[in-house]
């Protein structure tokens, strides 16, 4: 709060006051308005609010080459609420045509697997000769060898939700980083990834979200661990709008 005065001399006003014990009166040609403006306090912002941890789409966040077709691939909802799969397949790209475009081999559209999947609901998709006992689709076309690109996509305008490997181009063996290799292995969607990897041409890395375990290791599949930080929700309070004037 401000205050504010200003002097209008065009009005006189008479004032007595005693000094010393003597009267006198003073002829004073102000008038002396005071102005009193209520400015209101910049936004106090609360203490950050925390919300509950999604992710933002479906990911692909197991990945298993193991021996012969023993082949899995394994989708999440990470999100707030159940998707509708009908707008989403899966693609398996080919190594030999260095992982083009025009090398992709296999599409699943997942509506065939199931109409839609909840949130924290995860999906199996697994070779249709695997021989582990493991529950999941049975695809045919899931075919890779530990260089071959796989890309979750949207349907309807074809655009990359999630990938796994590099399109464009293809390693002799492997992608590779740190102690972590794509062939004849399984590996899990970091617990901290909470977004897909939307372009499917950057160079990839499997050491940047991927944990590694033995390709015989099947007891993870079907569960996924989310730990997506989340989001800070500002929350702010004003206990006064407006301005109030008062004159005296």
């Amino acid at each position: 709060m401000y205050l504010r005065s200003s002097v209008n001399p065009n009005t006189a006003i008479r004032s007595r006051r005693v000094w010393g014990g003597v009267r006198h009166w003073l002829s004073l040609s102000v008038l002396l308005a005071l102005t009193v403006v209520l400015v209101p306090r910049p936004a106090a912002a609360a203490p950050l609010a925390q919300g509950p941890s999604y992710a933002a789409g479906l990911m692909i966040t197991e990945y298993i080459d193991g021996s012969g077709n023993n082949k899995f691939v394994e989708i999440y909802n990470g999100t707030d609420g159940p998707v509708s799969l009908n707008d989403y397949k899966l693609e398996v790209y080919d190594s030999a045509n260095n992982n083009s475009i025009a090398s992709l081999s296999q599409t699943l559209n997942l509506i065939d697997v199931q109409t839609s999947l909840a949130s924290g609901q995860a999906m199996i998709i697994k070779n249709a000769g695997a021989t582990a006992a493991i529950q999941g689709y049975p695809w045919a076309g899931l075919i890779f060898d530990g260089n071959d690109a796989i890309v979750l996509r949207t349907r309807g305008t074809n655009q990359v939700v999630d990938s796994f490997g590099q399109l464009n181009a293809a390693p002799p063996a492997a992608w590779t980083g740190g102690n972590i290799t794509t062939k004849g292995t399984n590996l899990r969607r970091k617990p901290d990834v909470c977004i897909g990897r939307t372009d499917a041409t950057d160079p990839f890395n499997p050491a940047d979200e991927w944990l590694q375990y033995p390709n015989t290791d099947y007891t993870n599949l079907g569960i996924h661990q989310l730990n997506c930080p989340p989001p800070l929700l500002n929350e702010f309070v004003y206990d006064h709008i407006g301005f109030d004037d008062h004159q005296y």
